[in-house]
């Protein structure tokens, strides 16, 4: 597995800044859980991300998402899996709502 943060610019109070994904790297890349913080730190947390979707996208790495090559706008690091699990198990993010 790998676990990425990914910082997104501010758009509205209503769509999420901030995004924490478990990435199966042997499962073409798809993510098995992730979790959504917004500008107020309310964690939203998934476990099926791709329920009701059409098609299945993989996550992109950190490179590919800080190079710009999905758009603009993305700041991506890897994190630990235990950073991962400490933002999943808390219902309200304590850290910085902004790339460093």
């Amino acid at each position: 597995m790998e676990y990425l943060r990914v910082f997104m610019e501010y758009e509205s109070d209503d769509m999420p800044v901030l995004y924490f994904y478990e990435v199966d790297v042997e499962e073409e890349r798809l993510a098995c859980r992730a979790i959504e913080i917004f500008v107020n730190r309310q964690a939203t947390c998934m476990e099926d991300l791709y329920h009701d979707v059409t098609e299945m996208v993989p996550i992109p790495t950190a490179k590919e998402l800080n190079k710009g090559l999905w758009g603009s706008g993305f700041s991506a690091s890897v994190i630990s899996k235990e950073e991962f699990e400490r933002v999943w198990n808390s219902p309200v993010y304590q850290g910085t709502l902004t790339a460093e």
